[in-house]
């Protein structure tokens, strides 16, 4: 029933009333009270139907204008992730042993009684004191016409004076892949920002910002 209808029914029924028990001789301030009486319940309702139209009506705005991401809707749980595989930095294309020419030259006494020794590595001339590394070989001892050495595997040489010493290393040669650049590197060596840890037949270590990176050498294809 109607809000109008109801105001009606009210009004008929407080006339009747009015005339069954003689309210029309009631005083105009007996009246007002018992208008307020009969029609406040009324006002209420219509306000309180009002509110609540307006409440639905703001929350159907809210619920139509909200927005929902794309990837949460289109999103399936059920499927798996994929994950990308980081590709390597290097690529191993070869370890070879190449055997390395030394040659003790020489040596000069320093006037505190620092003896330096002259060696030619391979291709190179470099003057070395005791306890000194060189190309990871650590000087143990230096004398007049010898210098002892040894590996970072422990293994040990004696360089005799102007005479050819043969020492065996392992050369790789890797493909840097970001710029496809190719490199002979061996142990101790730094390239594009990496340092050869360790060489070995069928890996090599290298390292950067103190992380350390292990390449194993792919087996061929038959």
């Amino acid at each position: 029933m109607s809000v109008l209808k109801r105001y009606v029914l009210i009004m008929v029924f407080a006339l009747l009333a009015a005339s069954i028990f003689g309210l029309s001789r009631l005083s105009f301030t007996d009246r007002l009270q018992n208008y307020r009486r009969l029609v406040a319940p009324i006002e209420f309702d219509a306000t309180r139907e009002k509110n609540i139209n307006v409440t639905l009506s703001a929350t159907k705005k809210a619920l139509n204008n909200t927005s929902y991401p794309v990837d949460s809707i289109n999103r399936n749980i059920f499927v798996e992730k994929k994950i990308v595989k980081e590709e390597p930095v290097f690529v191993i294309d070869s370890v070879k042993e190449e055997t390395i020419p030394i040659v003790f030259r020489g040596s000069i006494v320093r006037g505190n009684n620092m003896i330096i020794a002259q060696i030619n590595w391979a291709n190179k001339t470099y003057f070395v004191k005791p306890s000194e590394t060189l190309n990871n070989w650590q000087i143990i001892d230096i004398t007049k016409d010898k210098v002892t050495i040894k590996s970072a595997e422990g293994k040990t040489a004696v360089l005799e004076l102007n005479k050819v010493t043969r020492t065996a290393q392992l050369i790789a040669t890797l493909t840097f892949t970001p710029k496809n650049q190719i490199f002979q590197v061996k142990k101790g060596d730094e390239v594009c920002g990496y340092k050869v840890i360790d060489i070995q037949n069928d890996y090599v270590i290298v390292s950067k910002n103190n992380s350390q990176i292990t390449i194993s050498k792919e087996p061929k294809l038959s």
